[in-house]
């Protein structure tokens, strides 16, 4: 709330991904991934499993800067949250395959994390290495 109240400019979309029902991925997503990774991003568009990943990733790439908030599970992300990563970290669509370059660039991003106990950034919070690693690359 104080982010809008500081840029009032600003669209605010809040994705709230543990309440998004986000599907898990079968063999059929698995093979769609494939058939993108091989001929393009449109190789598997008549799978509809594979539809709902290419909508939350025009979503996501639609946004110009981010705020992620993820608390610590277990020194790592909610599992929710890695789903939606999964989604996202895809070949022709925000990643190159050929080169593994980035294709969702110059958009800033703020990573917020929140511990029960454990120090958050600290050495048993392997969950903000993998967010950084995983953004890091699509860009």
């Amino acid at each position: 709330e104080a982010y809008k109240v500081a840029s009032p400019n600003d669209t605010v979309t809040v994705l709230d991904i543990s309440g998004e029902n986000l599907p898990v991925f079968t063999a059929s997503s698995a093979q769609a991934k494939f058939k993108v990774w091989e001929a393009g991003a449109a190789a598997a568009d008549d799978d509809a499993e594979w539809m709902k990943t290419k909508e939350l990733i025009k979503q996501f790439t639609s946004a110009t800067k981010y705020v992620v908030c993820a608390p610590m599970h277990n020194f790592q992300i909610p599992a929710a949250l890695k789903l939606y990563i999964d989604h996202l970290v895809q070949p022709h669509l925000t990643f190159r395959p050929d080169n593994y370059a980035g294709l969702v660039t110059g958009k800033p991003m703020c990573i917020v994390r929140a511990s029960g106990g454990a120090e958050v950034d600290g050495p048993m919070d392997t969950g903000i290495q993998f967010l950084r690693a995983a953004f890091g690359f699509i860009g």
